[in-house]
């Protein structure tokens, strides 16, 4: 059986308590009951700074990967960058894919703030290194052999530097948020505050 539950967290103390909640912005989340089990999915997501930042993450790092495979490769580094590409592309998309689920809600927000930042910074490092690769074995090689061949290594390695930079940016955006959420309801509370409004 499949029950759908609408709920939307406005901005405001819903404890009674004195807890401010800094830049608590409001969204909302559909709550899906399937067999006794309530499986959450944040939509909203996908609408905010950081959902679109994912979104472009996504499409520079398979722009890269495509620019990257169509290469002549010189020294290994095509092979370097299309598997930090990959990596990359598929690692993002399991991240959007877990705060939408809001999977990311299960675990410490401390733990989970420094496994997504140390990816970031790593991916945004590998990307750094393999653009620089490309340009100096791939890019450089070719304007002195065959001038016609290298544009394109010349595109993938701009590409590569253009997602290291998204993947900063993205960084430093969740640190941000991070430093401005003081205080998060638990999930405990949510749920006690749902019911009173339900029977109140």
């Amino acid at each position: 059986m499949l029950k759908r539950i609408d709920r939307i967290d406005e901005e405001q103390n819903i404890t009674g308590k004195d807890e401010k909640i800094v830049d608590a912005k409001p969204y909302s989340i559909k709550q899906f009951e399937v067999h006794g089990k309530i499986v959450e999915i944040d939509g909203g997501y996908v609408r905010n700074e950081e959902g679109l930042i994912k979104v472009i993450e996504i499409a520079l790092t398979f722009l890269a990967l495509l620019l990257s495979g169509n290469v002549q490769g010189v020294s290994g580094e095509r092979g370097f960058a299309m598997f930090v590409c990959g990596f990359a592309f598929v690692i993002t998309i399991g991240i959007l894919i877990a705060k939408v689920l809001t999977l990311n809600h299960h675990i410490s927000s401390k733990y989970w703030f420094i496994m997504e930042a140390g990816i970031y910074i790593l991916l945004a490092l590998l990307l750094i290194i393999a653009a620089i690769l490309m340009a100096v074995l791939c890019a450089q090689y070719w304007a002195e052999i065959n001038p016609e061949w290298q544009t394109l290594p010349a595109l993938a390695s701009g590409a590569l530097i253009g997602c290291a930079i998204v993947y900063i940016v993205d960084t430093f955006l969740i640190m941000c948020h991070r430093r401005y959420r003081t205080w998060t309801p638990s999930r405990n509370i949510l749920a006690d505050y749902e019911l009173k409004n339900v029977y109140s």
